[in-house]
């Protein structure tokens, strides 16, 4: 019997729906007949066993249940080195999902599920992961970065630098207050159309989104600086009205990709334009999947063999879900547009992963093997390379 170490938890806003994940995990893992051992990483970074038998709501946080990485080494705790045959990070968003985690994992020696520290970190850099969209031909939405110095200006910063965005407009250096608002607007407006998308570069789970149908220089003031995360850059998007959301869910075999949906999500009615944190793991309103989606075969198709491409050009492994746009109003060979890819989606029960993999005939004993089995060979290639 194999023993799973299951990752959770973190200092990131993702922190709840990452203990929901593992919750789910765990049980799975244990009905498939793995030992596992669930630990929680607190808000402010600390290491905590937990008993896989009781409930997520309460983290135990006991002395003695403290759980340090060792380099080289593998996990310990209370002087004794714990029994791990493989780690499953369900730790969703900063510090968890961007390759810092991972490469963390990698210097303790320790094989663990899902994609590596490069691809990890691209996929959590949404225009890092637009990039290499592009290069493969996929078509994004158009957008602009705005860096932690323009974010700084817009904020009446007086030391904070002029922003290189002005330099190809006729736009004094002086201007202070609102009025600094109104014009970054007016230029990301000229460059991307009326309506935006607001959103951190790096982080999941729709947090910090927020669509701007109509801005205005307040509106689009707080959207900035809700997305801003310090040091961080925040990603300004054209927003589509009546945005199609759709979502293809991979998993790594041992000689294929499987590729199930796309799926069209479904939000709860009246809810707003833009799939946010709060519709994807409500409890009660969460948003739902469609599948089949109400769209052309070809179109289906084609969404498909983009999430493929892209799973492949970042050097994914294991899992992961590629989430795409489709402008209703736009012509038929040219309305589809890559979101984003998440490399470590969520697990819970309402999630669109598991339920899209279902879809395709998949259960978890099968899913769970074929996550685990890359994971092992992927610590096996590192690890030959390493010895050379």
């Amino acid at each position: 019997m194999k023993n799973v170490a299951v990752l959770s938890g973190g200092r990131s806003p993702e922190h709840d729906v990452s203990r929901m994940s593992a919750e789910n995990i765990c049980k799975e893992l244990v009905a498939a007949g793995y030992g596992v051992l669930p630990i929680v990483i607190t808000r402010n970074g600390r290491w905590f066993l937990q008993d896989v038998h009781e409930s997520v709501a309460v983290i135990r946080q006991e002395a003695e249940r403290g759980v340090s990485i060792h380099p080289g080494d593998g996990l310990w705790m209370n002087g004794e080195k714990l029994a791990v045959d493989i780690v499953f990070p369900v730790t969703h968003g900063t510090e968890g999902e961007d390759g810092r985690l991972q490469a963390l994992l990698e210097l303790a020696h320790l094989p663990y599920a899902g994609s590596g520290t490069v691809a990890s970190m691209m996929g959590m850099y949404k225009n890092l992961a637009k990039d290499v969209a592009r290069i493969l031909g996929i078509p994004v939405t158009p957008s602009i970065l705005l860096s932690p110095d323009d974010i700084a200006w817009l904020g009446n910063d007086e030391d904070a630098p002029f922003p290189r965005l002005f330099t190809s407009f006729d736009i004094s250096p002086d201007s202070t207050g609102t009025a600094r608002a109104d014009l970054f607007l007016g230029v990301l407006q000229e460059k991307l159309g009326k309506s935006l998308l607001v959103k951190p570069e790096a982080s999941g789970s729709s947090v910090g989104v927020t669509a701007l149908p109509q801005p205005g220089a307040e509106i689009f003031l707080d959207a900035v600086f809700m997305a801003y995360i310090p040091g961080e850059r925040v990603l300004v998007e054209t927003f589509i009205p009546d945005v199609m959301e759709l979502e293809c869910a991979l998993l790594e075999a041992e000689d294929e990709i499987v590729t199930a949906g796309p799926g069209l999500v479904r939000k709860p009615a009246g809810e707003e334009s833009i799939l946010s944190y709060d519709i994807k793991y409500s409890v009660h309103r969460h948003a739902t999947m469609e599948y089949p989606p109400p769209i052309a075969r070809e179109e289906a198709e084609m969404i498909a063999t983009y999430a493929r491409s892209l799973f492949s050009a970042l050097g994914c492994t294991g899992y992961a879900r590629v989430d795409f746009f489709i402008d209703p109003s736009g012509k038929p060979d040219a309305r589809i547009f890559f979101n984003e890819i998440n490399t470590l989606p969520g697990l819970t029960d309402t999630s669109h992963w598991p339920f899209l993999m279902k879809c395709k005939g998949l259960e978890w004993p099968q899913m769970l093997l074929e996550i685990l089995s890359r994971g092992f060979e992927a610590y096996s290639l590192r690890h030959h390379e390493s010895d050379r």
